[in-house]
């Protein structure tokens, strides 16, 4: 079962950075007089026009938000609680240390509330992560050595630096990212999305292309390099000429682990047919990512990783 595309927001990310090294603080702006009138409407007995007003105020970095976002964490409403959770989670370095109690005490309810109302759930747990800095539940992929953790953030992989507390946004700054991190699709969990090297030397991630594909993208602490597999290119090592694919079919990847230094991964995909009256062919194939030297090649059949238990495909 594959997950469908979801839109990445376009707005500003405001926490500490690091890209390639480097080190970026952006300091936090003074209130925004435009969201007077929204802050007001939070307020509002009106359910419609408080959600309203909350997916107008998503993106702001206005400090007074996250005080304002307490009370709807017991909102009436399952998508105000959900973004309200998500916004206080995303804010974390805008509450103060003297606030956090208050907070992860308002969120631990909506964290419990798993059967009825999940996403609300995942959106608490994440929150709670990131205000108390522990990286614990399955909305967080923690690396084995515990200096890396992933979770989602704009539809992409955001990656903390346990020691420097620093963060880095995973293709964000590009024109077109490419592609989202699947749990961003229903706010579902994290942990079963990235793929730790068992020494922590590399991080292999699922991300959704588009509607009708996916693939990986693959994070390496030296350097903090990001590489982006592509279609065509498991295509080319497969051998397969690209003009015989039937794109509109999809083409998607699931994951099976890393075998030593490669990680493996399943690809589905279609041929078109090979008359106008016959059928196409479905395509089923293990490629590996080689962590040293960044190539894909195709695994033979005696040494492919098994899938997982209750893997279907796509």
């Amino acid at each position: 079962m594959h997950l469908q595309a979801v839109r990445v927001l376009s707005v500003l990310f405001f926490l500490i950075l690091f890209w390639g090294g480097s080190t970026v603080v952006a300091q936090d702006p003074a209130p925004d007089p435009a969201n007077d009138a929204r802050l007001e409407k939070l307020k509002d007995s009106d359910k419609e026009v408080r959600i309203a007003a909350l997916r107008e105020l998503q993106t702001s970095l206005d400090p007074r938000i996250p005080e304002a976002l307490l009370p709807l964490l017991s909102d009436e409403g399952n998508s105000i609680r959900r973004l309200a959770a998500r916004g206080v989670g995303s804010r974390w370095h805008q509450i103060p240390e003297d606030r956090v109690p208050a907070f992860a005490a308002a969120l631990k309810p909506l964290a419990a509330d798993e059967e009825d109302h999940w996403d609300v759930a995942n959106m608490a747990r994440r929150a709670r992560g990131l205000l108390t800095r522990n990286y614990k539940n399955d909305m967080f992929v923690p690396s084995p050595d515990g200096l890396w953790v992933i979770y989602e953030r704009y539809g992409l992989p955001c990656l903390i630096d346990t020691e420097r507390k620093n963060e880095e946004l995973l293709g964000w700054g590009e024109e077109d990212s490419g592609g989202w991190f699947a749990p961003a699709w229903s706010n579902s969990e994290v942990s079963s999305a990235g793929h730790w090297e068992k020494d922590s030397r590399a991080v292999a991630i699922d991300v959704i292309t588009s509607r009708r594909s996916s693939t990986f993208w693959f994070w390496t602490p030296k350097g903090s390099s990001l590489t982006k597999v592509h279609s065509d290119e498991v295509f080319t090592a497969l051998e397969v000429d690209p003009d015989t694919i039937l794109y509109p079919a999809g083409f998607f990847t699931s994951a099976l682990g890393w075998k030593d230094d490669e990680f493996q991964f399943q690809a589905f995909f279609s041929l078109e047919p090979a008359t106008p009256e016959g059928d196409y062919e479905e395509r089923e194939a293990v490629v590996g990512w080689n962590l040293d030297t960044g190539k894909l090649r195709a695994i033979p059949e005696g040494e492919q990783l098994s899938p997982p238990e209750n893997e279907d495909g796509p």
